[in-house]
């Protein structure tokens, strides 16, 4: 099979067979066993790139919950730097992800507008989404449904002159292509007519949209192939229900009906008529980060060999590789994401029983988008950006166009379920139908569910839900409903407001309640882990009144203002409200009934209303051109600590392969249990790009903690990394 390289893309000479080769791969490597590691997550799940017309959007997908918070600059730049909050507790203080080459391609080829997407947590006042352009853009950022997405949508930047002309231009050149399908109509060429249609119609909407469809379904009549033409005159009918056209659509179809096909007697050769060809695009990325962590503490007697420890030290390999096929009407995506690490001081003292290696296959399924039978889907090990299904699960799900803006989708599969240790969980299923529903002008789009979720035999939870989201220049709200009908609450209610009320204002709102109700929430503290296990000891209806008192009840409440100074500068200020219900103690039921001394299940305490207030100044080109600077103050007042910081963050790119950075972070915390601690965080990084296919990455930075009561602490921490784009 010949295989020929071209910049970042593998171009195949035959990809059908291809494209089954590396589906039965995934398929086959999806089947073997894997020790799942909650510590592999991958941020930066995937990236799906939607042209169309004069814009283009990157939906890109997160691996955990992560919450938008705001972004600078407003609406044009070079480098968009997108602020996240997240949600979930994180021990990697020097994460980082990088997305670039061959993976921001758009699907029919040619050159990305996105250079790279960048994302790191441990960053003061972050983590943070960077992206960069290849030159300055106009452009939209829309935060995802469930936490767990967000998209932008750049804007073509050519001037109203420049716009008309094209208009012009491409108006003269489908006037001119409509006259030769007429003209191959007349003289009988019916395939030829059909080729020039098909190119017509693909074209977005214009004056001969209608003509072209009808035509579309008169030449395939034609050309005999009868069931194309019915499908055809179908979807004419979906789409112009009324006129003159669709009186005569009506009228052919029905006439079609009642005619039956006639075999030819003879076959007779054809000239090849030359066609849009078919193609597949592969690429993929490996990157390998190699990190230690060391403490050095001030310590006395027999603690003095516990002074300087080396804490972790982890190499981690991520590993993923995409295929595109894209035909006429059709595309199908082959993905796979696997990440893997290697703890070097597992099995050492005091870790005897960790495992040195964890595999996790993050990603791996085939997407398929057929345009013309109106039906799209997706197989594998995947996640749901909607319809109340949350994480990873190995499934499907099929969904079917009604119209062109109605797409309702079943789907079933199993909930991938991470933990730390080889115990036996509990094993979970589901299945349910969504629909999601946009206007033709796009500003308002909508998503309905139901779905019933099983945990080892018995109902876990069952709801109905949606999301709706409007936007409109200066304005955006999102709201989300999740309602269980199994224990007749509300388990989340997200509510998102962005709103320009100035040209140099803009309002961010959001509010966020979350009570997701769930039977499997009674395990929390038990000493078993799975419900069936649990059912030996307690009925169903008990364990039910268990998970639903151990639910806690999460609000966060966040008001900000985002004033932009000039196109360079921004200032940010934010008031965040947290507050979680806790959950009662209890009595674990089979440590009881074993006769264990203590078989307390202890409470979470309430924390009652807590603050975060910040304060940022966000500046670009400052010295010299596309740095970047974030200088921010905050002031976390919580139940148990009160924590004042100051911090900056830079980045200084004096060439486009060097690529410097520094970041310094003070905080002054006064806690409860452990008194008052003083840190001081520096920290250098270095990007270095060699190249279109490699890039390399080191990071070092230092903790001075000062402790009133505990022994004070210098905590280093180090990483190298490579990355490789094929």
């Amino acid at each position: 099979m010949g295989l020929k390289a071209k910049g970042l893309r593998l171009r195949f000479l035959s990809p059908r067979l291809n494209l089954l080769h590396i589906i039965l791969v995934l398929l086959v490597v999806l089947l073997q066993p894997v020790s799942l590691s909650h510590a592999s997550e991958v941020v930066l799940d995937e990236i799906k790139i939607i042209p169309n017309g004069d814009k283009t959007t990157f939906n890109i997908g997160f691996g955990l919950p992560l919450e938008y918070q705001k972004h600078f600059p407003r609406n044009f730049g070079e480098i968009v730097q997108i602020q996240l909050r997240l949600e979930e507790a994180s021990d990697r203080t020097l994460h980082k992800e990088v997305r670039e080459g061959g993976e921001l391609l758009p699907p029919g080829g040619g050159q990305s507008v996105l250079v790279y997407v960048t994302y790191e947590e441990g960053v003061p006042g972050g983590p943070y989404l960077t992206l960069r352009f290849s030159h300055p853009v106009r452009f939209e950022i829309k935060p995802g449904t469930d936490r767990t997405s967000i998209g932008v949508t750049v804007y073509d930047e050519k001037s109203e002159k420049e716009k008309a002309v094209e208009k012009k231009e491409e108006e003269k050149s489908v006037d001119q292509m409509m006259a030769k399908a007429r003209q191959a109509i007349t003289f009988g060429n019916n395939k030829g007519a059909i080729e020039i249609l098909r190119k017509i119609i693909r074209i977005p909407d214009h004056q001969h949209t209608r003509e072209a469809n009808e035509m579309l379904g008169l030449a395939l009549e034609r050309d005999g192939q009868i069931p194309r033409a019915k499908f055809e005159y179908k979807k004419y009918l979906k789409r112009f229900p009324e006129g003159e056209g669709a009186t005569r659509v009506k009228q052919r179809l029905a006439a079609l009906r009642e005619q039956r096909v006639q075999p030819k007697r003879k076959l007779r050769r054809t000239k090849k008529v030359e066609t849009r060809r078919d193609k597949i695009v592969t690429f993929g990325r490996l990157t390998q980060s190699y990190s230690e962590y060391y403490v050095d503490r001030e310590l006395e007697g027999l603690a003095e060999e516990l002074e300087q420890e080396l804490q972790q030290r982890l190499l981690s390999t991520n590993f993923s590789v995409k295929s595109r096929y894209r035909g006429d009407n059709r595309t199908i995506f082959g993905v796979f994401n696997g990440h893997h690490t290697y703890d070097f001081l597992a099995g050492t003292e005091g870790r005897e029983d960790d495992d040195k290696s964890d595999a996790d296959v993050r990603r791996m399924y085939v997407e398929l988008d057929d345009q013309e039978y109106d039906v799209a889907g997706k197989v594998g090990r995947q996640s749901s950006r909607n319809g109340g299904v949350f994480g990873t699960f190995d499934g499907l799900v099929a969904g079917y166009r009604v119209t062109p803006r109605w797409l309702v989708s079943a789907m079933a599969g199993k909930p991938v379920i991470r933990t730390y240790t080889d115990v036996d969980l509990y094993e979970k299923s589901f299945y349910g139908v969504k629909a999601d529903v946009t206007t033709e002008n796009k500003e308002l789009s909508s998503n309905m569910f139901f779905v019933r979720q099983d945990v080892d035999g018995i109902l876990d939870r069952q709801a109905i839900g949606g999301d709706i989201r409007y936007a409109k220049k200066g304005l955006s709200i999102f709201g989300l409903v999740d309602y269980d009908l199994a224990y007749g609450d509300l388990s989340l209610f997200n509510l998102r407001i962005g709103w320009n009320y100035t040209k140099a204002n803009k309002l961010n709102f959001s509010f966020n309640r979350r009570h997701l109700l769930m039977t499997s929430r009674a395990l929390e503290g038990m000493s078993v882990t799975t419900i069936e296990e649990l059912l030996d000891y307690l009925p169903e209806d008990e364990i039910r009144d268990i998970a639903e008192e151990r639910t806690r009840e999460d609000d966060t409440l966040t008001i900000g203002n985002s004033y932009q100074i000039n196109k360079d500068q921004q200032l940010n200020a934010d008031v965040t409200i947290l507050r979680s219900s806790g959950s009662p103690g209890g009595v674990d039921p089979i440590e009881l009934a074993n006769g264990d001394p203590d078989p307390t299940i202890y409470p979470v305490e309430a924390t009652g209303n807590q603050y975060i207030y910040s304060l940022q100044w966000i500046s670009s080109n400052t010295f010299i051109e596309r740095d970047l600077y974030v200088v921010g103050i905050r002031r976390s007042d919580f139940t148990r600590y009160i924590e004042n910081s100051m911090f900056i963050n830079a980045r200084v790119p004096f060439t486009t392969q060097w690529r410097p950075g520094f970041r310094l972070n003070v905080s002054n915390r006064d806690s409860e249990s452990f008194g008052k601690r003083t840190t001081v965080s520096p920290q250098v990084k270095l990007n270095y790009r060699l190249n279109k296919s490699w890039s390399f990455d080191a990071d070092l930075g230092v903790d001075i903690v000062k402790n009133d009561i505990a022994p004070n602490e210098i905590r280093a921490r180090g990483r190298v990394a490579y990355s490789y784009i094929f």
